[in-house]
């Protein structure tokens, strides 16, 4: 949360009334789409992609004692490359989500990656992409070595 709104809501109900009441139902949804176009994305890439390189780029580490270090090498590649194609529409989300109420610098998704790319420059739609890959990267990679390390339990 931004610290302009520290102390803004008592708690999670709170807010939601809040914001209805000010902006309206339509507020709840601002940046679904692309929130919608980054997960599938993101995760398209991801699932698609792991176990092709689970199977061909890391076989040398095959070694059941190594199993870990090859989650953790397939989760950190496969998460940090699927951010490579994602992360645009993650910055689409954010400029959507923090236009003020009645401002419409950004109405679509299409519409705003084009103006981002005009205004700004294609940098601009990876902005923050090294905290995001890093962040993806690691926690897909903890969260399949836990996934493996379960299967291989039961």
């Amino acid at each position: 949360m931004a610290k302009e709104h520290l102390g803004r809501y008592k708690n999670t109900l709170d807010c939601l009334q809040k914001v209805v009441q000010s902006e309206g139902v339509k507020a709840l949804a601002i940046g679904l789409s692309p929130t919608l176009y980054r997960n599938c994305i993101w995760n398209s890439i991801f699932y698609g992609s792991m176990h092709e390189v689970e199977a061909h780029c890391l076989s040398e580490l095959n070694n059941p004692v190594l199993s870990n270090l090859r989650s953790f090498c397939v989760g950190l590649s496969v998460g940090v490359f699927a951010t490579c194609f994602n992360a645009p529409f993650d910055v689409v989300k954010s400029r959507m989500q923090s236009q003020l109420p009645g401002q419409c610098l950004y109405t679509t998704t299409l519409q705003a990656l084009l103006k981002i790319n005009r205004e700004e420059g294609p940098r601009a739609l990876w902005r923050g992409f090294v905290p995001k890959a890093i962040r993806l990267g690691v926690g897909q990679s903890i969260g399949l070595i836990c996934f493996q390390n379960l299967i291989d339990s039961a």
